[in-house]
C-alpha cells in the first residue's frame, strides 16, 4: 500500500516525492535482506518501469490503477523473496510474466523516433529480459552452473529482442504485439528449462507448436490490424 500511494504521488513530478518513493521502495526492499541478491532485477524492473510508466501517463485514474498494480507485483515480489507464501513457483511465474509484459509495453509504446533514445530503449529493454531470464533460471535450477545459466540468459535474451523487432513492424496494436512477445518468451523459457533438466523431448516441442498455432490464430483475430 506505501508502494503505491508513494508511486502515485511520485507522478505529481516533483523530485521530492520521486526521491521519497524510491528511498522507500529500497527501505521496503531490503528491510529483510533474505535473498535480496536472488529477486533484486525483479525489484529493480518494478520500481524503474512503475516510475518510467506513470510519468508517462496523463490520465489521473489510469495513473491510480497502475500505482495499485504496481504495488500489488511489489507485494507478491516481497512475498515470495521473504518466504510468505507456500506455493512460490506459482507466484514467480505470475510475476515473471506480468513484468515480461510489461517490458514488452513499455518498448512498444515508447517514443523511439530519435535515434539516441531507441539506443537508450532497445538496451534497457534487453537488460531488462536479460535480468528477468537469469532470475528466472537461478530460481528453478539452482543447481545448474551459473555461468551457463548467464549465456543461455544472454542468448535468450537476444532472441527475445529479435523477435521484438519482427513484432514490432506488425500493424496490431502495442497491446497485442506486448502479447506476441510474451508467447514467444515463455516458450523460449520452457525450451530452456527443459533442456537445463535434460528433459527437452519431441513431445514438449509438438505442444509448444500447438500452443503457438493457437495462441497465434487468437492474437491476430482479435487484433486491430492498422495500416
Amino acid at each position: 500500500m506505501v508502494f503505491s500511494v508513494l508511486l502515485y504521488l511520485a507522478n505529481v513530478g516533483e523530485v521530492f516525492w520521486t526521491s521519497v518513493f524510491i528511498a522507500a521502495a529500497f527501505y521496503l526492499y531490503f528491510e529483510n535482506p533474505f535473498q535480496w541478491r536472488k529477486f533484486l532485477y525483479s525489484f529493480l524492473i518494478i520500481g524503474i518501469y512503475s516510475l518510467v510508466i506513470t510519468n508517462f501517463l496523463t490520465n489521473s485514474k489510469i495513473i491510480l490503477l497502475v500505482s495499485l498494480g504496481s504495488g500489488i507485483l511489489f507485494a507478491f515480489l516481497l512475498s515470495i523473496k521473504n518466504l510468505y507464501v507456500a506455493n512460490r513457483q506459482t507466484i514467480f511465474n505470475f510475476l515473471s510474466s506480468v513484468l515480461y509484459f510489461l517490458i514488452s509495453v513499455a518498448f512498444f509504446v515508447a517514443d523511439k523516433n530519435v535515434s539516441g533514445k531507441f539506443f537508450i530503449y532497445y538496451l534497457g529493454t534487453f537488460f531488462a529480459f536479460y535480468g528477468l531470464l537469469k532470475e528466472t533460471l537461478d530460481f528453478l535450477s539452482e543447481d545448474f552452473p551459473k555461468t551457463k545459466k548467464s549465456l543461455l540468459a544472454i542468448g535468450s535474451a537476444l532472441v527475445i529482442m529479435e523477435i521484438l523487432n519482427v513484432v514490432s513492424l506488425l500493424p496490431i496494436g502495442f497491446l497485442n504485439s506486448s502479447a506476441l512477445v510474451l508467447l514467444f518468451a515463455f516458450i523460449l523459457e520452457d525450451f530452456v528449462y527443459y533442456h537445463i533438466k535434460g528433459k527437452l523431448n519431441k513431445q514438449i516441442l509438438i505442444n509448444n507448436a500447438i500452443i503457438l498455432a493457437i495462441s497465434l490464430v487468437f492474437i491476430f483475430t482479435t487484433s486491430r490490424w492498422t495500416p
